[in-house]
């Protein structure tokens, strides 16, 4: 099995790539307890990595280990790993907020011990190793839509109320998905001669998947996006106003990768008076407006990111014919890096995020901007982990196990885009 360094895998580590989940030990790490690898609980949950850009993608394996640290001698009986989706939407009522939770479990793990029970004792580490590898689908869970893009794994949005960061966080927490994981050790009470469960704990995950758009988003950059109008503008040699007609058009709406960059063309007709030059462009601004729907009763929650203000140093005009010019304007579109309210464009059963791009145009001796806004569509990467779409409600049990048991082709597709550097997009504006 070949070997594969960092630049080629979805990991910042040096690893094979493996068809099927690795077998579970049969056995446990038993080690001396000493103050360096001491813990402060009976159990916990350590990952071997927090995956590439610290989170995980469809197709990724998650793997790490259950370290048990008993204060007594104890009979181990189970122990297994539970992981589940949580999404959470909040509404504001007068007296107590109402909640719509939906809860759906991914994958659950037992964890097969040597001897049942397992006799541990306390001075020593216990450690055993786990893993499983996230799916593109939910195929379990039935959608309360009957909408197969609910089968989705959605993004990580937000932070759980036990490790609150206000900085990941809608307004007041409104909306939020969690990837939890949470392991459980049960024991055998020698005394009462049955089983209970003897220590708990949890940890979560940051998921951004990127599979391919579904029909409606990929036509979407087929579309045809255009304002037309007129706007007034000042001659200061003339010390006169007079109307002029103007055409913004996109030419091509690419996706918004999250991680590098994709050029967005746009089209600048304008028609002035007989004899009178078009104006020198001061002012571009790209804005990106976050539409995070999470209730019917609700408007949705509204975050703007401005990813771009810039003042051209000059304007070159086409002309076009006897009264009008054109110039196109490529802009390049580039995302908040770490900034986890950003995710890819999705919809599950109870949250959904959809996002609008405005650009603005200051011409020379005009009082007010041009504007025009589209619909776009955010993803987690321009070379997604499944090249084809798939509709989970259209495959068959084996085709849905095949899809699940392997690791994803990262072959690229064609796409629109730009994967320059910060300085390669400086260079490109001027």
């Amino acid at each position: 099995m070949p070997s594969h360094s960092s630049q080629n895998y979805p990991f910042n580590y040096t690893s094979d790539i493996v068809e099927s989940l690795p077998e579970y030990s049969t056995g446990f790490t038993i080690t001396p307890l000493t103050p360096q690898n001491a813990i402060t609980s009976r159990l916990q949950i350590k990952f071997d990595h927090q995956g590439f850009n610290n989170s995980f993608d469809i197709g990724d394996v998650v793997s790490g280990k259950l370290i048990l640290s008993p204060k007594s001698t104890v009979k181990v009986v189970r122990m297994h790993i539970v992981l589940s989706i949580h999404e959470v939407a909040k509404q504001a009522g007068w007296i107590v907020n109402k909640y719509t939770s939906h809860v759906r479990e991914l994958s659950k793990f037992v964890i097969p011990l040597n001897l049942s029970p397992l006799v541990t004792s306390p001075g020593y580490i216990y450690e055993v190793p786990f893993s499983f590898q996230l799916p593109e689908y939910v195929s379990q869970s039935p959608c309360l839509h009957a909408n197969s893009d609910h089968l989705r794994l959605p993004p990580s949005l937000g932070s759980p109320p036990d490790l609150n960061n206000e900085r990941n966080n809608l307004e007041n927490n409104a909306a939020r998905i969690n990837y939890r994981l949470e392991a459980t050790t049960n024991i055998f009470d020698d005394v009462k001669k049955v089983s209970h469960q003897f220590a708990s704990a949890f940890n979560y995950i940051h998921v951004v998947p990127s599979y391919t758009m579904p029909d409606f988003e990929r036509n979407l950059t087929g579309s045809s996006f255009y304002v037309n109008g007129s706007v007034s503008r000042r001659n200061s040699l003339l010390m006169s106003s007079f109307e002029e007609k103007f055409k913004l058009e996109f030419l091509n709406i690419p996706f918004i990768p999250m991680t590098g960059a994709s050029i967005a063309a746009l089209s600048f007709i304008l028609t002035p008076p007989h004899s009178v030059h078009p104006p020198k462009i001061l002012e571009l601004t790209i804005k990106l407006r976050a539409y995070t729907h999470y209730s019917v009763e609700e408007p949705p929650k509204v975050n703007k990111f401005t990813l771009m203000s810039m003042k051209p140093s000059a304007t070159s005009w086409t002309k076009l014919d006897a009264c009008s010019f054109q110039t196109v304007l490529n802009l390049p579109l580039m995302l908040p890096q770490k900034n986890k309210l950003i995710t890819p464009s999705f919809a599950s059963c109870v949250i959904s995020r959809n996002y609008e791009l405005e650009v603005s145009v200051t011409m020379q001796g005009c009082a007010t901007s041009l504007k025009i806004c589209v619909p776009v569509t955010v993803v987690a990467n321009l070379i997604p982990c499944l090249n084809e779409w798939l509709d989970p409600a259209k495959l068959t049990n084996s085709e849905l196990e095949n899809n699940f048991g392997k690791l994803p082709d990262y072959n690229a597709i064609a796409s629109p885009s730009f994967g320059g550097t910060s300085n390669e997009v400086r260079e490109l504006l001027g």
